[in-house]
């Protein structure tokens, strides 16, 4: 009898871990679908989103360097003072 009640032991305590491992890779497996719709809908939302190219960090550049050293910048690219 002792026999017989160890193997039903063993037998719940496998289906129990074979229960476990389904839960723990749909868990795995919901939290893949998750990272990826997150991604989808970040890609998605960054594609309508206007570029920041070169020429706006030129005029950043531009601006910062005008308020920094007071100058104006004229069309040839040089700096000419700013008149008070």
């Amino acid at each position: 009898m002792f026999k017989n009640d160890n193997y039903y032991y063993r037998l719940e305590n496998s289906e129990q871990k074979i229960q476990r491992k389904r839960l723990h890779s749909s868990k795995k497996f919901d939290i893949m679908n998750t990272i990826n719709k997150f991604l989808e809908e970040l890609v998605d939302y960054l594609s309508h989103l206007p570029p920041v190219g070169i020429s706006y960090l030129t005029l950043n550049e531009y601006r910062n360097r005008q308020a920094l050293f007071e100058t104006k910048i004229n069309k040839i690219g040089g700096d000419t003072p700013i008149s008070l």
